[in-house]
């Protein structure tokens, strides 16, 4: 049997699609925090160097291109999810929820899909603005 059929074979229900997106969000949070420590530390040794300014703009430039803004989106997704379901684990783990999970993942879901509407067309307005040449 092949490590394929374990997948095919599982029941993917609710509980297991909450832990797995929790699980992913947290992994790209710890990334996302690994790339900040780099760019802050990139940001001081730019201040030390021999042309800060135009060692800033080189970073200023990176950060503000379209595809870092892209990540940003993502970011906030991740943020957002996140955020959201480990406040649903705490209803479940405490508060006497574990009845009514499929119930409260289904509101964080729509919770998240509203958030990211309004947030992340307003992150993705900003950068398709940048993109034409809009200040």
């Amino acid at each position: 049997m092949s490590h394929n059929a374990y997948l095919v074979r599982y029941k993917w229900r609710t509980g297991m699609l909450a832990w797995i997106g929790h699980r992913l969000s947290g992994l790209a949070l710890i990334f996302y925090l690994s790339i900040h420590v780099f760019v802050t530390r990139a940001f001081f040794l730019a201040a030390k160097s021999q042309n800060p300014q135009a060692e800033f703009e080189k970073i200023y430039g990176v950060l503000t291109h379209p595809l870092f803004g892209l990540a940003e989106i993502l970011l906030l997704a991740a943020v957002l999810y996140h955020a959201l379901n480990g406040v649903r684990i705490l209803i479940v783990d405490f508060g006497n929820g574990a009845r009514y999970q499929k119930a409260l993942w289904a509101g964080v879901m729509v919770v998240f899909v509203l958030l990211m509407l309004i947030f992340g067309g307003l992150m993705a307005a900003h950068v398709i603005g940048k993109m034409g040449g809009a200040a």
